[in-house]
């Protein structure tokens, strides 16, 4: 099956439900426009929406997926080079527990959930107001990419300078400026047709606490409306309870669970 046949396959039943499905979307229309040339990996397991993709230097990523698919699918990748799997609901945990039966080791299960908001968010009344980060802009964006990769996902890297100005030439990323200080920052991670995703959300540590981080995570998800999409989605650390309520507040609801399970750097088998 070529990258446009695996599309064809399988994105009409993943938009039914565009939300819990938002990124294997994004990377589906990338298979679309960048064929084999992007490096994605792709598998169809069964029915149209089960699936698998994994884009370079990225976990798996498992959709829609049965038991027996996920059990299956562990069974074929044993082999593959990869690092971690995730999946909504219990898609990685059935992965995971097939996989350890053929000798790969996981360090970690971390709960995660979704979250969508569909109508103009509740945004708090604070000081300030947000801009775009632009490419001057560099040095506070290292900074506090590197802020927020220790604190959300210490096993990461940090970007280059070379991807972290690609990222600002997206203009995709807002600040809050508060007293005429940069305070909180929230991005839009990725799009699909109907809806999109906010991510890099951080807050400098002695500003936290203050509705910054609510009142330009509400910027971002107004921006997504604003293109004509009808969903603003994010994913949460579920053991994370103080952003949890930041969002609350603004009005995301859950839409389902999912699990990021990170697989051993020390060795890929017992």
């Amino acid at each position: 099956m070529n990258p446009i046949d695996f599309a064809d396959f399988h994105q009409a039943a993943l938009e039914s439900d565009a939300v819990r499905h938002n990124l294997p979307l994004s990377i589906i229309e990338r298979l679309r426009t960048q064929g084999e040339a992007g490096g994605i990996k792709y598998w169809t397991l069964g029915h149209p929406g089960a699936c698998a993709l994994q884009t370079p230097g990225f976990p798996l990523l498992l959709c829609n997926l049965s038991r027996d698919e996920c059990r299956r699918f562990a069974d074929l990748a044993v082999g593959l080079d990869f690092a971690d799997v995730v999946g909504t609901g219990d898609t990685a945990l059935q992965f995971a527990e097939r996989a350890r039966e053929h000798g790969i080791v996981f360090d970690e299960k971390i709960p995660q959930a979704i979250l969508s908001l569909d109508q103009e968010p509740a945004a708090p009344s604070v000081e300030g107001f947000s801009r775009l980060l632009a490419t001057p802009d560099l040095p506070l964006f290292r900074d506090w990419i590197a802020g927020f990769i220790r604190e959300a996902v210490p096993r990461d890297d940090c970007p280059s300078d070379e991807r972290l100005l690609a990222a600002l030439g997206e203009h995709r990323h807002w600040v809050w400026i508060a007293g005429g200080v940069p305070v909180s920052m929230a991005a839009i991670g990725r799009r699909n047709r109907t809806a999109g995703a906010i991510n890099s959300v951080y807050t400098l540590p002695g500003f936290r606490g203050r509705g910054y981080a609510g009142a330009i995570t509400a910027v971002v998800a107004q921006q997504l409306f604003s293109e004509g999409r009808a969903f603003a989605c994010l994913y949460v650390h579920k053991s994370n309870p103080a952003s949890n309520r930041c969002y609350a507040k603004l009005g995301f609801k859950p839409v389902c669970d999912a699990w990021h399970i990170v697989r051993s750097k020390l060795g890929l088998h017992k």
